[in-house]
């Protein structure tokens, strides 16, 4: 095979490395090894060289001549073996330990063996193999520009020679902290606190400068802060004297050296750098700093950059790529929640963004011309002066006097309006209490056409009144009260928008969740005509949001719940209950999408929050205790579940007034939890009572009905009980298809598995195929149960088919579709889980139906791991699998 074709090969591999985890990779290189032991020694020496200095960065291209000269030079050893041990001499040093690797260099941590004085120093060394000329020329420049640099922000050097094996070295102040982004984070340091740390290292690099250095190579990690808060700068590797003349050959293609995200387009097009250069790459880091994200997104390595595709990067302003990025990346990135992210983005707008983008330009020419320039600008902001990036217009000039002077300029402002004091009080006091009086009369009427209205539609329910004679149900009620908020309330229009909500929400919660919606939408869309009504209009989003997710309206849910958080936010006082209801509405978005571990992790927050605010046993909580019980079935932690909702069962029944409908939900998954722990008959009877409650409180058309009826289904197939299965199955489909509810596909699924275990294969095809159809509209097909359901219809077109065809032979496309679900479930990280384990059976049953005896026991034993896993030895599904393996063992 030739250079270029083994290169190939490994570029192929790495690429589906680097898409994997730490332990899918090793596990996927243990595979290759056993074909091409080689390969697998270049691909581990490459993931090191990464590990140690950022290759996607640099681009693998740029990487490969260092990594396979080491590979070359030594063809025995791989790049994961300890390069020294504890001990070995170094010049006047001592090696403790190693620090990292980069492509042509080791770090290695060491201390002074002397004698004169105890010192630790971080020695940089050459490795072996990679002593070519233009690697000499760069380390020995790295050693005369680090002695020119004396700055107490720049890790300073402290010795330098030639090793006895000939390698050249040298010693630099070894500095004990972390990138300044990882700082930044843990610290969660304010807005001013980032900038203040930014001015800091704008002025070190600006110092650089001074003396001719350009460095070439600024990001996160070449930026540490130390334990007493002070940025230091390191590795000036690749640094630039723009006195040099020699390091002009640096820039040409074959020896660019940086790292793509950071680096300036003059330098990815290998063009001349400038101080201008590193003025960029400290725009991209304040950029990262304050949004948690890069302006711009590249990839691959340098030599696959071009001037076209430079020139369409575009940069968002900050504080609008920090206001609208998800609440997950801004919390792990800047350490703050969604709140505090809104307060950033608005103190970032303006100035801030000015500043940045001045230093992203993408012309040299029309950038800071220096780091002192930017580093200028940002001492300017903090000082509360106008600054350079803005045009310097009397308007601006007078804000930023106002607002650096406010003491001043109050105290100049009382003095001046003593004169005017009286009868400014006098007007204002006035003008407060005519607003006042007509706030106060308005929200009179309001309330006093609400209740009218209320009168009325209660005398209107009489029997005695009403025409039909008998009593209204609480569902005709509420549609006779819906048509007359229509008609009766034109004239009163801010009464009317606040029913049709409260009106629409109880529509919902009977069953009517389209006819609720509409009248929910209507609500909200009259709100905005009003002013003062925020607190309104967040309540009605919030309910629309919570309907649009029954629905599976899922991303007009989440822009619903976002409108309204937002709202909330800016309000004045914060309404922090308000707030933490809307957040379990998001919770419940990011779990029907798949994210179940995001899911559980925003209701623990809500939970800690709101037991903050309230106490432990305050009986609000337990609509989180529920909550977090939710998340752990679904992930089917049934201990776990069952303990959560007796906490909810508790704290729910300290309050009185807790109306009955609300334990359905909590008996129903305590029911489900206890058949996840294998206590059928205890499961059995806490559905059978939620159902009965779900009917009596709310009606027998509820969704919550249909959740049970459903749930009953699966524990009525696990014991064997077929034909009351289909029955329950088929009754919760047909009542999800009513109300149009998106866990219309489970149900069909339920229904489909038992057919397949009556083997009633032509049934289970049909209703599978419609469960299918179901899930592309109304779930996701990121959750488990998706692929339970493939693994299902694989199996019905396997068996459907062989029926009609009348022969035995069996197609490859089914075998593939059962491999294909158990591997879609295992990259996804649904193992263990219960849909994981009975797609598993599926498997099996396809495998005992094509006479694969060896692949139905591997299948079944696996089955029965993750059922044991899950549930517990004495979990009764055990005994089926245990009976089947025994009779496979016969054979």
């Amino acid at each position: 095979m030739s250079e270029s074709e083994r290169w190939s090969q490994l570029s192929d591999l790495l690429d589906a490395l680097f898409e994997l985890d730490e332990q899918a990779q090793q596990a996927e290189l243990g595979r290759v090894e056993q074909t091409d032991p080689e390969l697998a020694r270049q691909a581990r020496a490459m993931l090191r060289a990464d590990a140690a200095q950022g290759l996607l960065e640099r681009g693998i291209a740029a990487a490969v001549p260092e990594v396979m000269a080491t590979l070359a030079a030594e063809p025995g050893a791989a790049l994961t073996e300890p390069v020294e041990s504890a001990g070995m001499l170094i010049g006047r040093w001592r090696v403790v330990r190693e620090l990292g690797r980069g492509g042509m260099g080791e770090v290695l941590l060491a201390e002074r063996a002397d004698g004169e004085f105890a010192q630790q120093a971080a020695l940089k060394r050459l490795k072996r193999g990679m002593d070519s000329d233009e690697i000499l020329r760069r380390f020995a420049q790295e050693r005369r520009i680090l002695a020119a640099l004396e700055h107490p922000n720049i890790a300073r050097l402290l010795d330098a020679g030639v090793a006895a094996d000939g390698r050249p070295f040298f010693a630099m102040e070894y500095v004990e902290g972390e990138p300044i982004t990882d700082y930044a984070r843990r610290h969660a340091l304010s807005v001013r606190e980032r900038l203040q740390l930014m001015r800091q290292v704008c002025d070190t690099v600006a110092y650089a400068q001074s003396r001719l250095v350009v460095h070439r190579d600024l990001k996160p990690s070449n930026i540490m802060v130390d334990v007493r808060g002070e940025p230091r700068l390191l590795d000036f590797g690749i640094a630039k004297l723009l006195a040099d003349s020699d390091a002009a050959a640096l820039t040409e293609t074959g020896a660019r050296v940086l790292s793509p995200a950071y680096a300036a387009p003059e330098q990815m097009l290998g063009e001349t750098v400038s101080t201008a250069t590193d003025v960029y790459a400290l725009g991209v880091l304040l950029y990262e700093l304050l949004t948690g994200q890069l302006p711009h997104h590249r990839h691959g390595s340098v030599v696959d950059s071009s001037a076209e595709a430079l020139a369409r990067e575009t940069t968002e302003l900050p504080s609008t790529a920090l206001r609208q990025s998800d609440e997950a990346t801004a919390e792990r990135a800047l350490g703050r929640r969604l709140p505090e992210r809104m307060r950033f983005a608005r103190e970032m707008a303006g100035d801030i963004d000015r500043i940045v983008l001045a230093a992203l330009r993408h012309e040299p020419a029309r950038r800071y011309l220096s780091a002192g320039r930017m580093a200028e600008d940002l001492r300017l902001y903090l000082e509360g002066r106008p600054i350079h990036a803005r045009a310097d217009t009397a308007g601006y000039r007078l804000t930023k006097f106002l607002r650096r002077n406010r003491v001043g300029v109050l105290a100049t402002a009382l003095a001046l309006s003593a004169l005017l004091v009286g009868l400014g009080v006098a007007l204002w006091q006035a003008n407060v209490a005519r607003e006042n009086a007509v706030r106060a009369e308005r929200e009179s009427q309001r309330a006093g056409q609400v209740k009218n209205f209320m009168v009325t539609l209660f005398e209107a329910s009489n029997p005695e009144r009403f025409s039909q004679g008998t009593p209204m149900t609480a569902l005709e009620l509420v549609q006779h009260a819906s048509q007359r908020v229509e008609s009766e309330l034109s004239d009163a229009p801010e009464a009317q928008a606040e029913l049709r909500i409260a009106i629409g929400e109880s529509l919902a919660a009977l069953g009517e969740v389209s006819a609720g919606i509409t009248l929910i939408e209507a609500g909200t869309q009259q709100l905005r005509g009003f002013a003062d009504a925020d607190s309104l209009l967040a309540k009605g989003l919030h309910q629309l949001a919570m309907q649009y997710h029954a629905s599976g309206r899922m991303d007009e849910a989440e822009r619903a719940a976002q409108e309204a958080l937002a709202l909330l936010e800016q309000a004045t006082p914060r309404d922090a209950l308000a707030v933490i209801s809307i957040g379990t509405t998001l919770a419940k978005l990011a779990g029907l999408r798949g994210d179940v571990v995001a899911m559980e992790a925003m209701y623990r927050r809500n939970l800690d929050e709101r037991r903050q605010l309230v106490g432990a046993d305050d009986p609000r909580l337990a609509v989180d205790w529920n909550n977090v019980a939710a998340a752990a079935l679904r992930r089917d932690r049934y201990a776990d579940a069952e303990s959560g909702y007796a906490e909810a069962a508790r704290l729910m029944a300290l309050d009185p007034k807790s109306p009955a409908s609300r334990l359905v939900w909590l008996r129903g998954g305590r029911g489900v939890a206890l058949v996840g722990l294998g206590r059928y008959a205890e499961g059995r009877d806490e559905l059978e009572a939620a159902r009965e409650l779900g009917e009596r409180s709310l009606h027998a058309g509820h969704p919550i009905v249909g959740s049970m009826l459903s749930a009953l289904a699966a524990l009525d197939r696990h014991e064997e009980r077929l034909e009351e299965s289909v029955q329950l199955a088929t009754e919760a489909r047909d009542l999800f298809a009513a109300v149009h509810h998106p866990d219309q596909a489970l149900a069909e699924l339920q229904l489909g598995m038992t057919r397949l275990k009556q083997a009633r294969n032509a049934e289970a095809l049909a209703v599978l195929t419609q469960a299918d159809s179901d899930f592309s509209t109304q779930r996701n097909r990121e959750e488990p149960q998706y692929w339970q359901l493939q693994a299902a219809l694989a199996l019905a077109r396997l068996l459907n088919g062989v029926a009609m065809a009348n022969q035995g032979a069996t197609s490859d496309v089914e075998a593939d579709s059962f491999a294909a679900a158990l591997a879609a479930m295992r990259a996804r990280g649904y193992v263990p889980s219960i849909a994981y384990a009975e797609t598993l059976g599926l498997s099996a049953a396809a495998a005992a139906f094509r006479g694969d005896v060896p692949g139905e026991s591997e299948l079944l034993l696996a089955q029965r791991e993750q059922v044991v896993l899950l549930c517990g030895s004495a979990h009764p599904r055990l005994a089926a699998i245990d009976a089947r393996l025994d009779e496979l063992k016969r054979r």
